[in-house]
């Protein structure tokens, strides 16, 4: 069992793996909204579900091989469309798996979502809504709700504080761009009153499709990107790619239907993760994008205790691509 094992670290502390620490589930990959920091809308892959038993497959090697992985389950799709959302979750329980996390819009975050996210353990639960106001709200997130997101998640939130002993970390995104940076601190204030944790981070580029001024102006000398050192991304169809930037699936590295995790994790990503160690950025996907430096967010906690008990580490390393 990896857990068992102690990671091999090599440049910057950044770890070497033998099984990704980082999952991303894709259960599907449809969306209700059309946010500026989101190639969703413009994406030409064909959208579908991926059928439970594909999803079960995954869930079982992770449980044999490494249960301390984390699985995200969102790629390009809003977990709370699914339909067997739920079920995942408690597939994932029955497992003994406990590190599960979703990223949600909040849109239709039900009575019926909190409680079951809350009873089958979810780790955390991240959702971005980026303003304190409906006017920004709009502008960042077209087509959403705002009054009705908030709604859901302070619910969740009053939820959590009347279960005793629950332990799922509510996080309220927030990227930061023009738009709504002068929302920051009013953000932080209402969202630490309601005891959620306030994540901030720059937006980022999915590739080079989204304009990021404030990243490109980020200063750091090139590590091996924290997406494709410690992550996988299991697309709906069960075909892997590297990292979100291949949403419309340019460069797949592997297919989940005929491999096991284990397989793509020491196949063609093993090469990609290689040139990395070597300095080598110039594969097309690594080329010109600077997502690499976007995973450094901040997160500010509404008290002591819910910093102390943030579930913050993975297999020996801080996470990434929170």
């Amino acid at each position: 069992m990896l857990k068992d094992r102690i990671p091999r670290i090599d440049k910057d502390g950044i770890v070497r793996l033998d099984f990704p620490a980082e999952i991303a589930i894709e259960t599907h990959s449809f969306c209700n909204l059309e946010c500026v920091v989101c190639p969703h809308v413009v994406m030409k892959r064909p959208k579908g579900r991926m059928s439970p038993a594909l999803f079960k497959k995954i869930v079982d090697q992770v449980a044999q091989i490494s249960p301390q992985t984390r699985l995200w389950l969102a790629v390009m799709g809003e977990p709370c469309l699914d339909q067997n959302i739920i079920a995942h979750c408690e597939y994932v329980q029955s497992k003994g798996l406990n590190r599960i996390h979703l990223n949600s819009n909040g849109t239709f975050l039900s009575n019926e979502h909190a409680e079951a996210f809350l009873r089958t353990g979810v780790e955390s639960i991240y959702i971005a809504i980026d303003a304190v106001s409906k006017d920004t709200y709009d502008i960042v997130r077209p087509k959403g709700d705002f009054e009705r997101t908030v709604r859901n998640v302070e619910n969740l939130l009053k939820k959590r504080a009347s279960m005793k002993g629950n332990r799922t970390e509510v996080v309220v995104q927030f990227i930061v761009m023009n738009e709504n940076e002068n929302e920051i601190e009013a953000f932080q204030d209402f969202w630490h009153a309601r005891g959620a944790v306030v994540k901030l981070r720059l937006r980022q580029g999915w590739g080079r499709m989204i304009s990021t001024p404030d990243l490109d102006r980020v200063r750091l000398e090139r590590f091996p990107c924290p997406w494709l050192i410690r992550t996988m991304n299991i697309h709906w169809s069960g075909h892997v790619t590297q990292c979100d930037p291949d949403y419309e699936e340019n460069y797949p590295a592997g297919d989940i239907n005929v491999q096991s995790i284990a397989e793509v994790w020491h196949g063609e990503l093993a090469q990609r993760r290689e040139r990395h160690w070597n300095g080598d950025f110039n594969h097309p996907l690594c080329k010109n994008c600077f997502d690499w430096a976007a995973g450094r967010a901040e997160f500010f906690y509404p008290d002591t205790k819910a910093a102390d008990t943030a579930p913050r580490w993975s297999l020996g390393q801080p996470d990434a691509e929170e």
